[in-house]
């Protein structure tokens, strides 16, 4: 190394493109609404893959897409199809016994926060040093 070496980058362009070297490109975004929506999803594509030799697409998933520096929304293969679970935001099945809940993919830490708060703060949620906008599921996933 040199002492000109640089360890930092202040353009973000030059970032994401070291980051993301062989950048590809979503064919199409799709935001389902719920899990049944999901399942229709993935069968229509595995139907169409099924019945296509030449080209088929694969599904690219995030949740909201706000979880900076654990995922990205870009795809690392050909023919993607972003499918966006933010939307699908629902909290189930709450134990205020252990404190175990059942969520789903586009509900936020502060979602989550509030929820709690609401069943009397019990229990507090281990948020990372993220957004409050950003995915339970994508940070338990990947951490």
């Amino acid at each position: 190394m040199t002492p000109s070496t640089k360890f930092y980058e202040t353009d973000a362009r030059s970032i994401k493109t070291r980051i993301y070297c062989h950048k590809n490109t979503n064919k199409i975004v799709i935001k389902p609404a719920n899990t049944a929506q999901v399942q229709q999803i993935v069968k229509k594509i595995n139907q169409y893959n099924l019945s296509n030799d030449d080209s088929k697409f694969s599904i690219s998933t995030v949740s909201s897409g706000k979880n900076w520096g654990y995922s990205a929304q870009e795809p690392s293969f050909d023919n993607a199809i972003l499918m966006k679970l933010s939307r699908i935001k629902e909290l189930d099945n709450y134990d205020d016994k252990q404190g175990t809940i059942t969520l789903t993919p586009g509900v936020t830490q502060q979602n989550l926060y509030e929820y709690l708060q609401e069943q009397g703060g019990k229990f507090w949620m281990d948020a990372t040093g993220s957004s409050p906008e950003c995915s339970i599921t994508i940070s338990f996933f990947i951490n």
